[in-house]
């Protein structure tokens, strides 16, 4: 394998759906506040995550408790840059973790299934927000137990 085959990417691509369910959850937003409404920008400011990489750890770790994962098919989106992802301190216990379940080779396996795994989650988290206009996170925590 050459090392370009095993290279991490640069860009979390997900499926087109899971981009409008990350930003539907996330106070992140790449539009300029002065073209915002100012409800909208009430409305962000209640989301239940902060950003991106907040709802991409627990949508992934959703996926992994249920040991489901969706292949991204169609239409990609640009989430983030896996150096965001890599930075954060989730990143290192779900590198590890995954590591250790799964029968990955390198790095960029760990990413590919890791947002494998974020594809399934990150529709449980959108589900239940629309229902219950909230997440529940000691719910999703009493599910690991």
């Amino acid at each position: 394998m050459s090392s370009r085959e095993s290279a991490i990417p640069a860009i979390i691509h997900v499926s087109r759906d899971a981009f409008r369910m990350y930003s539907s959850l996330s106070r992140r937003t790449n539009r300029p506040e002065s073209d915002e409404e100012e409800g909208e920008r009430i409305e962000r400011k209640q989301r239940p995550f902060k950003d991106y990489e907040q709802a991409f750890f627990l949508a992934a770790a959703l996926g992994i408790i249920d040991g489901s994962k969706m292949k991204i098919e169609g239409d990609k989106e640009q989430l983030l840059r896996t150096e965001f992802l890599k930075n954060d301190d989730n990143y290192k216990p779900m590198r590890q973790l995954i590591r250790s379940k799964y029968d990955v080779k390198d790095d960029r396996e760990v990413l590919e299934l890791m947002t494998e795994f974020a594809e399934h989650g990150i529709r449980e988290l959108h589900a239940t927000y629309q229902k219950t206009n909230s997440i529940d996170f000691f719910q999703i925590a009493e599910r690991v137990e």
